[in-house]
Parts: C-alpha cells; structure tokens; sequence
C-alpha cells in the first residue's frame, strides 16, 4: 500500500461516508486527502496505518487498533455511543460531533409528537384511512397548557424541547446526570431522582445521550411510578428505555401512551407489538431528518479541519469518559 502521510502536506482523512464530489472537493480545499473506507476492499483497510482523521461512524475498536496515527475522529450525528469502543476510548484521538446542528429539529419532533398524542391524531389518521368520519373522543384528548414535561437531558436538544414546551404552557422540568441548574427548566433534578421525579409528570421526553449511566434509565419501578394518564416520548436511543417492561405497562393500561422514533432494533422488526400497539405512535428514527443533512455535517468537519490543521482547538469536542 503506497504511503499517504503527508502527500503534499494534506492531512489524511478516511470517510465511511458516501460523498458527493462537491463535499470531497470542500474537504481538499480545507486541507483534506480523502480515503474513502471500503470494508470489502482490502486496499482501504490497509490505508489506516496512515489515516489521522476518521469521518463518519462505522469506526470499529478493530479498526482503531489498525491505524496508529489517528488524532481524531469526526461524527456526523450528535450521538457518539456507536462510536466510542474502549481501544477509542483508551486512545489519545479526539473525537467531535455535529452538536446542535439538528437541535431544533429533533425538537420540533418531539413536539409533533407530543401534540398528536395530546389531540389524539393517530385515530384520526386510522379513521381517514379508513374513510370513517369517527367523533374524537374527549377522553382522549389532552390539554397541554397547565401540564407538566420532565426532559430527560437537558443537553442542546433537551433545552430546544423545553422552549417549546414552555410555549405550550407547560412546566417544565429537566433531569440531567447530577441535577445541575440550566435555564430554561424551573427545576432540575438529578438522574437518580428519576422514579421520584416522574410521579406528577404528563408528559416524560427522553432526549439523553446514551452512555454507560442512561442505559436502561427508564426501567420497570420508573414506569411503574407515571401515572396512569402520563405519556413517554422517546427521541434519544431506544436502550435507554426498558422495551420489555415498556410494553408490558402499555400493554396493561399503565401508561396513557407512548411516541418512540428509537428502538433497540432498527429497523422495528415487523413482529414488534410497537407496531400495533393502539396507544403507541411509532417514527422510524426520523426525528433527525433535515434537507442537506450531510452538507451542513460536512460544514461542521471542514471548520473542524481547518481548526484541526491551524493547531487551534476543535469544535463539539465529546467527551469520551461520559459519553458526550
């Protein structure tokens, strides 16, 4: 394999990313000589041994222990958790994100879904279907102005949802790992409060980041203490929630209902009782979706690899120890 460190003083960047040649040209502008990553061909693998920037996910623990020079590694979504392996994590290589690139976004979801949910449109949208002009039931309205959301990460997302359900006049509550104030919440309580936290909640949104402390966070004695009339949305990562134990509580009327645009399969395997479910809303993981998505990342990877290469600091640096 030919030697690619240093070919004309570009720094070696290795893309799991289909790129357009628009986005490989910004990137040889900003100082780049790109490598795409072909796991089937072994030429690409051999070429770790002189990558020092990786951009995109698919970086393996293996991978990382193959390629000696790498200084840093560039996600293209805002959660790390599929990329942060102990070899990363053991190694000195930075790794950024595209924080609060999709902030408003993801928000903006959230709030669809918690406002279907409260105007019960998923029997409207059944009954359209099936051309039936149904009566909304007032039981199953709810009124959001009063009520009381509990955010689950009050990170650049879980603030941009908090905005909105302020707007709705809702109180708004914010759980983070150690209970530390941010603007925006009235309250904020620590995660281990959670079970406490979630008792006079309507509305529970899960907008964490999954890491070694979120993982199974809403678990069975979590569910167990919402009300009967609550709801759970979920735009974080499926395995923050306990599937099993939240399906059994839908399942037996525990819960009002439920938005999940995550899961701990994806896609949701046809069989799944999410789908059916008639107090569950379903999303197929796309609370993210925005136009130009890859553009805007690659707006952030080039800024970054200009500040990489001018030795200045990097931007939505992650921590690697906590997971964001």
């Amino acid at each position: 394999m030919k030697d690619l460190s240093g070919s004309d003083g570009a720094t070696v960047v290795m893309s799991a990313l289909d790129l357009t040649d628009e986005q490989y040209q910004r990137i040889t502008i900003a100082g780049g000589l790109t490598v795409p990553y072909d796991p089937g061909n072994p030429h690409s693998a051999g070429a770790l041994a002189d990558v020092e920037v990786w951009l995109g996910d698919g970086l393996t623990g293996e991978l990382v222990t193959r390629a000696p020079r790498l200084a840093w590694v560039q996600s293209t979504s805002q959660g790390v958790d599929g990329l942060l392996s102990e070899a990363l994590v053991r190694s000195a290589a930075l790794v950024t994100n595209v924080s609060g690139m999709h902030s408003a976004v993801v928000a903006d979801h959230a709030l669809a879904l918690v406002l279907a949910l409260a105007r019960s449109l998923p029997a409207s949208v059944t009954a359209q279907a099936n051309r039936t002009w149904a009566a909304a039931d007032p039981s199953g309205i709810h009124i959001l102005q009063g009520s009381e959301m509990v955010i689950v990460g009050t990170g650049r997302i879980g603030g941009e949802v908090a905005v909105r359900g302020a707007a709705c006049g809702l109180r708004v509550i914010g759980v983070n790992r150690r209970g530390v104030k941010v603007d925006g919440f009235e309250e904020v309580h620590a995660a281990a409060d959670l079970a406490d936290v979630v008792t006079t909640a309507d509305w529970v949104v899960l907008a964490c980041p999954l890491t070694r402390g979120t993982l199974g966070i809403v678990n069975a004695d979590v569910l167990a203490r919402m009300k009967p009339t609550s709801f759970l949305v979920n735009i974080a990562r499926g395995p923050v929630v306990d599937s099993r134990a939240l399906r059994g509580a839908l399942e037996r009327g525990e819960l009002a209902g439920a938005a999940l645009d995550v899961f701990d399969e994806e896609p949701l395997r046809p069989d799944d009782a999410f789908w059916t479910l008639p107090n569950v809303l379903v999303t197929p993981h796309t609370g993210g979706v925005m136009p130009n998505y890859m553009d805007k990342a690659i707006g952030y990877f080039v800024d970054n690899l200009t500040r990489y290469r001018a030795g200045l600091p990097l931007s939505s640096l992650v921590d690697k120890t906590v997971g964001y």
